[in-house]
Formats: C-alpha cells, structure tokens, sequence
C-alpha cells in the first residue's frame, strides 16, 4: 500500500476481525465516556471486548506490546 493513500473503512474492518480471530487484539471502551456520551454497552460493536475506566485499562495495558489510544 502507498504511504499516500488512505486507508478505507473496509481495511481497517478487516484488520480488526483478523486481529480478533488470532485473538491478538483486543478493543476497550471507556466507561467513563460512555457515561458521558450516555451510551450503553449494547449499543457498542460486537468487536469491543468490555467497558473499563482509565486505571483498569492502564494496568491491563501496562505489560502489552502495543498499544493503540
């Protein structure tokens, strides 16, 4: 892919179910700006793991290798 060209939807859709299949990704929703927002759980994609707040989800990150904000 040319680093000029955006990435669609449609790639990015398809990297996050390969990640989820190998079950090398894994997708937080932050619970506190759902609160915020007033969104429920199940108004989430399937593809969200769980809903945490922020000290949660930074000792489950602290030993990842990667980690996407």
């Amino acid at each position: 892919m040319n680093s000029n060209q955006p990435i669609s939807m449609t790639t990015i859709i398809l990297l996050g179910e390969l990640g989820k299949r190998f079950g090398r990704l894994h997708l937080y929703a932050c619970s506190g700006s759902m609160g915020l927002l007033n969104i429920a759980r199940d108004e989430l994609v399937d593809e969200v793991s769980q809903s945490m707040g922020l000290a949660e989800f930074l000792e489950i990150t602290r030993q990842a290798s990667t980690v996407l904000y």
